[in-house]
């Protein structure tokens, strides 16, 4: 239970660590890890009471506290937090609410529960790369159709007949 609050990560290129208080006033805090290893020292420290409560957001109503999602590998003041099924953005220099968006229901209750994102840099080459069609395993067989990861993730109904 305890893992919903607290998180470890790599922003920046340095050890990370973020809390949530679990109840209200709702803090977010997060420390840095010397570079000699030796002690945390404190970066960032931000009501979120304060800021969940500049706009109207659709997961205000939800009696949930914030969970901890994850820390933005490439930058150390953005923390993503789950609100229900919600995950928002919050930059902590700012103090403020970068962006709200909803999980699907597809992603089932246990991602509620346990709060499991992930953080990751995807290269930009990643988009135009060939992903090879199901059902070949080797590289040798000859015109097997592949297609990008953009052919993939964008919908193409062009071929439906009415």
């Amino acid at each position: 239970m305890i893992g919903r609050y607290r998180r470890m990560g790599v922003s920046e290129g340095r050890m990370r660590y973020v809390e949530v208080s679990q109840k209200e006033p709702f803090v977010l805090s997060s420390f840095a890890l010397e570079d000699d290893g030796c002690c945390w020292t404190l970066e960032h420290r931000v009501a979120l009471s304060r800021i969940l409560t500049d706009r109207c957001y659709p997961w205000q109503e939800e009696e949930d506290t914030p969970r901890i999602g994850v820390i933005d590998p490439l930058n150390a003041s953005i923390t993503y937090l789950t609100i229900g099924n919600h995950v928002i953005s919050v930059d902590m220099d700012k103090g403020m609410v970068l962006r709200s968006s909803i999980l699907g229901e597809t992603a089932g209750p246990f991602m509620f529960t346990h709060g499991f994102l992930t953080p990751c840099v995807l290269p930009p080459w990643l988009g135009s790369s060939r992903i090879p069609a199901a059902g070949t395993s080797t590289s040798n067989e000859a015109n097997i159709k592949s297609n990008t990861l953009s052919d993939i993730l964008v919908r193409d109904d062009s071929n439906k007949k009415n």
